[in-house]
């Protein structure tokens, strides 16, 4: 926790652990935001340790070499660190949303494949004792075909927020006023067309 306390032309920052900064008035916005960082990334660290304390069996966790990629060369797209990690617990997560929608639906149906499919191409790249590096994300983007990892990590990140406005939309839920008759019927292109008149 960080407490400001203020005294004519100093201010105090105090920590958890009771140590004391005296920071100048210029240099204020400067050190919240540092502590700002410290604290989230310390809380963070604190929620990850006690998630890990908490859960039940973990997934394996592959080797992972540092990434040489330097670009995406897409602007606003940055090189994602790890990037297969990542996919893979977006769609995990994306399943577990799907579950709360009725097994029969479309969606749900299509969307399960589909996710499914994909997460079982980011899993082998991730099997027991590989070693993730380029070649292996190079892989994945291969057998996937929707662009560059990064890419993928945003349409999964899409995918799950998709997921999630249908529970909350309740679009498998049937129509509030019956359609009109023939209203979902395909047209035929000869009878627009106007062939096949007698």
């Amino acid at each position: 926790m960080v407490t400001v306390t203020n005294s004519k032309q100093q201010l105090a920052l105090v920590s958890a652990a009771d140590c004391i900064f005296t920071i100048s008035d210029s240099a204020l916005p400067h050190a919240m935001l540092s502590a700002s960082r410290i604290l989230r990334t310390s809380a963070s660290s604190a929620v990850r340790a006690a998630a890990a304390a908490t859960a039940g069996p973990s997934v394996s966790t592959p080797s992972i070499a540092p990434r040489t990629k330097q670009t995406t060369e897409i602007f606003g797209i940055d090189v994602h660190p790890s990037p297969l990690t990542e996919l893979r617990d977006t769609y995990s997560r994306t399943l577990s949303t799907l579950q709360a929608l009725p097994q029969g639906t479309v969606y749900r149906q299509a969307t399960e494949a589909l996710t499914n499919h994909r997460l079982s191409v980011v899993e082998s790249a991730l099997g027991q004792g590989k070693i993730v590096d380029e070649d292996a994300i190079k892989t994945v983007e291969d057998k996937l075909e929707l662009g560059q990892i990064e890419e993928v990590i945003m349409q999964a990140h899409d995918e799950l927020g998709l997921a999630a406005k249908m529970i909350e939309w309740k679009a498998f839920e049937p129509l509030e006023h019956t359609p009109a008759p023939g209203q979902w019927k395909y047209f035929d292109m000869r009878e627009e067309s106007g062939e096949g008149e007698q």
